[in-house]
């Protein structure tokens, strides 16, 4: 089995119980624009990309638009942003939101560290551009993401382009790497997931409630482009810049 990748690049819907028609719709000729909806969100990822998707790189179709006074400062932004990602989790499943909660709150705490390189690197945009956003550098997690499998060319296995569901999902410039966030004891088709994603190729980490609490290890334990996630950016973005915020009525 293999990833399954549609004009150019690998189609991931995220946020949702299940893959509807609309997000089906992405693997044939429909422009991603078009079906990159509220309730249907998804993201694609070029063929070979070798840099993270990062969550300054992806159009977040929000269910509740947010207004610019709400967006004044970059903390704002990074706010609403954590609790847009952890909606997608669904009402119930609280190690999943924890796991959301949790990655913000260890990317925060890199920025921190860092404060004063990264401010000094913001050189003459200081004041446009304001320390929190270096938090949108950060690899984009894209939760309850649906991956969809092929059959290789030589294999005698169906091609029924099936979906497999990670509890979070992540294109980290080595590749495609999904995270199962585990309160207990897994089940069935659970498993299956992570069986048939790792003999995909595709890099799976299992993660416990207290990693996901851990601050100071979480990055670690995700990887490398995840432990320091600023170099090679010059300077930082966010992905609220093309939004087309409106000013309350």
């Amino acid at each position: 089995m293999k990833l399954a990748s549609s004009h150019g690049g690998y189609v991931i819907p995220y946020g949702t119980g299940s893959v509807s028609s609309s997000q089906l719709a992405a693997f044939d000729d429909t422009p991603l624009c078009e079906v990159n909806l509220p309730g249907a969100p998804l993201v694609r990822v070029p063929c070979g990309s070798r840099v993270p998707l990062r969550l300054h790189d992806v159009t977040y179709p929000f269910a509740r638009q947010p207004v610019s006074q709400d967006l004044a400062h970059g903390r704002d932004q990074v706010a609403f942003l954590e609790a847009h990602l952890a909606e997608l989790c669904g009402v119930w499943n609280k190690p999943l939101r924890r796991f959301i909660h949790g990655y913000f709150a260890a990317i925060r705490r890199h920025v921190q560290e860092a404060a004063s390189e990264l401010e000094e690197r913001l050189g003459p945009v200081a004041g446009l551009a304001e320390l929190e956003h270096w938090v949108f550098a950060a690899p984009t997690p894209l939760p309850r993401a649906h991956i969809r499998l092929t059959a290789l060319p030589d294999s005698d296995s169906p091609d029924n382009g099936e979906f497999h569901t990670a509890d979070v999902a992540f294109w980290d410039g080595a590749g495609l790497m999904c995270c199962f966030v585990s309160g207990g004891t897994m089940i069935g088709k659970q498993l299956r997931a992570v069986n048939a994603l790792t003999e995909s190729g595709v890099r799976v980490i299992r993660l416990s409630a207290a990693d996901c609490n851990d601050q100071h290890t979480l990055l670690d334990l995700l990887g490398a482009p995840f432990a320091d996630f600023t170099p090679g950016i010059r300077l930082p973005q966010s992905p609220f810049g093309s939004q087309g915020i409106p000013y309350p009525e």
